[in-house]
């Protein structure tokens, strides 16, 4: 397989013209990925992750912070990917010292359903913590 970064309209140093001259591809990929889903042993289970990829929100920050390129959606979208690369890497770095364990770093991303993380869930409502059998 070849290198997608190379390919026009995938992103990398060689976009794709759009109609008007201007240089990008948000037209020629309207959807975007949504979340970084993956699975991991743990113990005996197999564990399903999903990192939200809420690029939208960052724009907004963005917008916030007055930087330049806040508008352009393939520029957002890239430091969106690269912010959660940048955090995986750091989790990983601390999984390396052997002070945690796997799951103990992803776990608020883990899936409890199709749709919702078990941070989603524990912020709706709908997940209780703490040891069920003590009475309040």
């Amino acid at each position: 397989m070849g290198d997608c970064r190379r390919r026009p309209g995938l992103g990398g140093s060689n976009p794709a013209r759009l109609p008007g001259g201007r240089v990008g591809n948000h037209r020629l990929y309207p959807e975007r990925i949504a979340a970084l889903r993956f699975r991991l042993p743990l113990h005996e289970h197999t564990v399903s992750f999903a990192l939200p990829v809420n690029w939208r929100q960052l724009q907004r920050v963005l917008q916030e912070q007055k930087v330049a390129r806040w508008q352009e959606e393939g520029y957002v979208y890239r430091v969106a990917w690269r912010t959660i690369h940048d955090w995986v890497m750091a989790q990983l770095a601390f999984y390396d010292t052997a002070m945690v364990e796997m799951g103990q770093l992803f776990l608020p991303f883990a899936m409890v359903n199709e749709q919702e993380t078990l941070y989603e869930k524990v912020v709706a409502g709908q997940f209780l913590l703490g040891d069920a059998r003590q009475e309040p």
